[in-house]
């Protein structure tokens, strides 16, 4: 087994979606032949491991197959177009079994962080106008955050280019989810950017989340 990353390291990572066209395995072994030694998993290679099977055991599966070559996976991006919005019993229950998986590929992965962004993009600045769409978000929000529960990662939520543009605005949702306090926050830096928001003045106010 290679030396893995240390925790509290800082190390040159890239988000896993730059070679998406490759398996999660072949991404890995292309990440360590150019100097990368962690990655986050993005969105499309955490489906094609779903895909393959069980979660729990493909999940950790590929958790082997990293620690062997000392390559770390701290963080991950889950269903990336996922519409929080829905409302009803049956879509609503549907959101909440897809999560389970996602989030227990994630947890037998080992991830510290499962980052979700908390819009859909065909909403965009929808949520602070349409009543309906705010409360099925917080409420849907509410129940993954329960799901997630004893799990060995943080939930985070992203800034978003039109909606949730900046934490203010990140806070505002988190602060009407119930236990809301429990969530992360990531920070995307080209999506601050597009709403020339500041970086370091961000971060400070995150503070510790």
């Amino acid at each position: 087994m290679k030396e893995a990353i240390t925790k509290g390291e800082i190390t040159p990572s890239m988000w896993s979606s730059f070679l998406l066209e490759l398996t999660p395995e072949e991404m890995v072994e292309t990440m360590l032949r150019y100097g990368y030694r962690a990655t986050e998993l993005s969105d499309e290679h955490a489906k094609v491991l779903l895909q393959r099977g069980d979660p729990d055991v493909q999940g950790a599966g590929f958790r082997r197959f990293c620690n062997e070559r000392g390559f770390s996976v701290p963080q991950g991006h889950l269903w990336l177009h996922c519409d929080l919005s829905v409302g009803g019993p049956a879509e609503k229950s549907s959101l909440g079994k897809t999560f389970d998986r996602w989030f227990r590929l994630f947890s037998a992965v080992g991830l510290e962080q499962a980052v979700l962004h908390p819009a859909s993009p065909s909403r965009n600045a929808a949520y602070f106008s349409n009543r309906e769409a705010w409360e099925n978000t917080v409420e849907n929000l509410s129940m993954l955050l329960e799901l997630s529960a004893g799990m060995p990662f943080t939930l985070c939520l992203e800034n978003l280019p039109a909606s949730f543009r900046n934490l203010a605005e990140l806070e505002r949702l988190i602060s009407a989810i119930p236990g809301g306090s429990r969530f992360g926050i990531c920070l995307d830096t080209g999506h601050l950017a597009l709403n020339h928001g500041d970086c370091a003045a961000f971060i400070r106010a995150a503070g510790p989340r």
